[in-house]
């Protein structure tokens, strides 16, 4: 779902640079404009900096849409509101690869869905391959990493369809012993320093 997350930032990042461009633009004009009033000894009026930004066909503008998406983003399409369903209407419309993104995201999560533990690692193997090659021929940067992480440890994530087990239980150990072990040089440097 970072994945996901990437893209809708990638483009929000693109249009805040292009709105600070165009404030820097902006104030230079007014520092100009303000220069030849000065020269010329006429009255100076500052005039405010308005961003002019397309709106969508909800009525958001692009970067609204881009920063209120971030939680529809999350969720699956049946679990969308009306107003993230319009949202998401708009946006995908706008941006397909934003889209592209987040079915390749959801496709990913329901292959992983704890519902097809049990089923055989082959099978699972082969649908992966399959998405694979899906994410492959959308070409989407955040996605492709995410894609060639997971092959990375493909093996790893194949072992929790045979019971289900993850390496919770291991993390959590893991937690509590360097907890402790804080703790205990905690103690140490206290003892020390009262020493």
């Amino acid at each position: 779902m970072d994945s996901c997350q990437d893209t809708r930032i990638r483009y929000k990042q693109v249009l805040l640079s292009a709105k600070r461009l165009q404030y820097a633009t902006s104030k230079q004009q007014e520092q100009t404009r303000k220069q030849f009033c000065k020269e010329n000894n006429e009255p100076f009026v500052a005039k405010k900096f308005t961003y002019k930004s397309q709106k969508l066909s909800n009525g958001e503008t692009i970067l609204e849409a881009l920063s209120r998406s971030r939680y529809l983003l999350y969720k699956y399409p049946q679990n969308w509101s009306e107003t993230q369903r319009e949202r998401a209407v708009a946006l995908f419309e706008y941006y397909p690869e934003i889209e592209k993104s987040y079915k390749l995201c959801c496709k990913f999560r329901a292959w992983y869905s704890k519902e097809n533990v049990g089923r055989s690692v082959d099978a699972m193997r082969a649908e992966l391959r399959l998405w694979y090659s899906e994410v492959e021929k959308e070409n989407v940067l955040e996605m492709e990493n995410f894609s060639s992480l997971v092959e990375r440890h493909e093996g790893l994530i194949l072992n929790y369809f045979v019971n289900g087990d993850t390496n919770a239980i291991a993390e959590t150990m893991n937690s509590k012993n360097t907890a402790n072990d804080n703790s205990e040089q905690r103690h140490k440097k206290q003892r020390v320093f009262l020493a």
